[in-house]
């Protein structure tokens, strides 16, 4: 539920904050949820937690960083460039 109010939010959201921003944002804050997963490996209400987050941060992610790519990458050279791109992801 929390993945499909935050994907409805999405225009809202990058009203507010430029799209590389949320990039950056949602990226920290994965980061920081996995870091706190594993400096407390014994709770599991943790886990749960992070779990949650990192589903709200890839509703997120996705459209913004497919909009981007659409904005930025060239159409001729698109598909190749994003398929290399997932490779690296």
């Amino acid at each position: 539920m929390i993945g499909f109010t935050a994907s409805r939010s999405i225009g809202w959201m990058t009203n507010k904050i430029n799209r590389v921003k949320l990039l950056f944002i949602t990226g920290l804050l994965a980061v920081l949820g996995l870091i706190g997963v594993a400096a407390s490996t014994t709770h599991l209400g943790t886990v749960l937690g992070v779990l949650i987050v990192l589903k709200l941060v890839s509703a997120i992610r996705y459209p913004v960083y497919s909009h981007l790519s659409n904005e930025i990458i060239p159409s001729n050279v698109r598909a190749t460039t994003i398929s290399l791109l997932s490779i690296l992801d």
